[in-house]
């Protein structure tokens, strides 16, 4: 069991944004190659050091490359971690393959 490494990270675009109390944030959609270890649980993290972030403060539903699965996406309590969802209990569940969308967070 590991980290997601930035190997396993491909950025597909990025860009800025803003709200109307002068914060800016990095809005970044990402392909993540989540190998047969899995990631996006506790035990297989998915750091936001590795998405170039020093925090995460929002994500959308992950797509998988096939279509054939949707994953809830979010970051953990103090944003330092990207967790992904799954199964019944909606619980942060390891995942596996590839995946695609988009994360939002301060750049480190």
């Amino acid at each position: 069991m590991a980290d997601l490494t930035a190997a396993g990270v491909t950025l597909l675009d990025a860009w800025t944004d803003g709200g109307t109390n002068g914060k800016r944030y990095t809005v970044l959609k990402l392909s993540l190659n989540l190998t047969s270890a899995g990631s996006g649980a506790a035990s297989n993290k998915i750091p936001a050091s590795v998405l170039g972030l020093s925090s995460i403060v929002g994500a959308s539903t992950f797509m998988k490359s096939d279509g054939a699965a949707l994953v809830p996406a979010s970051p953990n309590p103090s944003g330092t971690e990207l967790l992904l969802g799954g199964g019944a209990s909606n619980a942060p569940l390891s995942q596996t393959g590839i995946f695609t969308g988009v994360v939002t967070g301060i750049t480190v």
